[in-house]
């Protein structure tokens, strides 16, 4: 049994891998980046979380325009 390939999403396969072609350099940047931003989002979102929570940040408490540091 031979099965024929869908032709409709064939070029829009070929044009997602043209995209994606990066050279060397420009994969290891992209690779450095990556790895650096996932590495950091953890701390980032506790840190935002506990902001606008209210926790223990400078910024807690009820809100004085002009009065209240900011997160």
């Amino acid at each position: 049994m031979t099965t024929q390939p869908d032709t409709r999403s064939t070029p829009a396969q070929a044009k997602m891998k043209a995209a994606c072609k990066l050279t060397q350099p420009q994969a290891d940047f992209m690779g450095c980046i990556l790895s650096s931003l996932f590495a950091a989002l953890p701390a980032f979102i506790a840190a935002l979380m506990e902001c606008l929570g209210g926790g223990t940040s400078p910024g807690a408490g009820d809100y004085k325009p002009g009065d209240r540091p900011r997160c």
